[in-house]
């Protein structure tokens, strides 16, 4: 099947670059994280004027926004032209090659980096009190919308051990079973329990003439039948113990995993005995497709796989890479694990 095609759509500072750099472009790609890594953007271009060398020289920290188009007929005959927004960002490095043809490549990471709610350690604490007015609060000092896509959390007490705000947001989410994505300027928190519940957005079969590679694997280690809380209960200053099973069972073992956590309730201890089970268990089935170029897939949304005998299923998109280069044309590849049914 002919390779699929798309071109990238780029702003420099505030201006569309788009039509100046496209004769130079040799391959790109884009790095869609579902949660707990920064998106990156890399531009691989031709430098045979040495116009990257000198003026057109990007500098460390510039903004950049960019997105992919693929162009008419990506889909086959008829089918319309779809853009896949990526986002904002800034260059963090650039590369040069000199030899027989010389490059420049071009490596941004989002916007996030050089804000203060990833560089600034602060030691504090907050009592009886909302994890999502705390979350409000951080993204709202930093400059970032709050969308916050779980149950209401509640806690007696949290703190902030000399660690940057956005490394105590993932921290506590991690604890709670919460996810964490930057997309432009939101800060979005989702439950992860709630996205694995969500039904297919996109279907695979095998021998279909879009998919180039599959990989799928299963493993034994470190996956745990059950989770055992131990927590001191701030009413009664006693040491406590609380143990999670999923109710339609986890994985074939025996293994129980056994954490020391903070928690003021049973509630609270269940919570976080499922999530550190949950994050221990959903590396158990994992695996790597590769797409001739499929705009549709996303990082957090789900796909089924089917003609794949015990590995067919629902699977998250853990992440998704968007590429395009002069000899392959333009390619999907996703790393995406089994979907946990509790």
């Amino acid at each position: 099947m002919k390779s699929r095609a798309a071109t990238i759509q780029l702003s420099y500072l505030g201006r569309d670059i788009s039509r100046d750099i496209a004769p130079f472009v040799k391959s790109f790609a884009y790095t869609d994280n579902a949660h707990g890594k920064a998106d990156d953007l890399r531009i691989d271009m031709d430098d045979r004027d040495h116009l990257w060398k000198g003026d057109w020289l990007p500098g460390k920290g510039d903004a950049i926004s960019a997105s992919i188009l693929c162009l008419e007929g990506w889909n086959g005959p008829g089918s319309s032209p779809v853009s896949i927004p990526c986002g904002a960002f800034e260059v963090d490095e650039v590369e040069i090659s000199v030899g027989e043809g010389d490059t420049v490549s071009l490596k941004a990471v989002s916007s996030l980096t050089q804000n203060s709610i990833r560089k600034e350690a602060k030691t504090r604490a907050w009592e009886n009190g909302s994890l999502r007015q705390v979350f409000a609060d951080l993204a709202d000092f930093a400059g970032f919308e709050l969308s916050w896509q779980a149950d209401p959390i509640q806690f007696l007490r949290i703190d902030q051990r000399a660690e940057t705000d956005l490394a105590f947001m993932k921290r506590v989410a991690d604890d709670f079973g919460l996810n964490l994505k930057i997309n432009d300027a939101t800060i979005i928190t989702y439950a992860g329990e709630k996205y694995d519940a969500k039904p297919a957005s996109f279907s695979l079969s095998r021998g279909q003439s879009n998919i180039r590679a599959v990989s799928l694997r299963t493993r034994s280690t470190d996956v745990y039948k059950a989770c055992e809380v131990s927590y001191h209960d701030p009413k009664d200053k006693q040491l406590k113990t609380y143990t999670f099973t999923p109710p339609n069972g986890a994985a074939a073992t025996s293994r129980v995993l056994r954490v020391n956590q903070i928690a003021e309730d049973v509630a609270t201890a269940e919570k976080k005995a499922k999530a550190a089970l949950r994050k221990k268990n959903q590396q158990e089935v994992e695996g790597d497709i590769t797409l001739m170029g499929e705009p549709r897939i996303l990082a957090g949304m789900n796909l089924s796989l089917s003609g794949f005998r015990r590995f067919d299923g629902v699977y998250a998109v853990e992440q998704v890479r968007h590429g395009f280069d002069r000899s392959a044309g333009y390619t999907t590849s996703a790393k995406i694990r089994k979907t946990l049914t509790w």
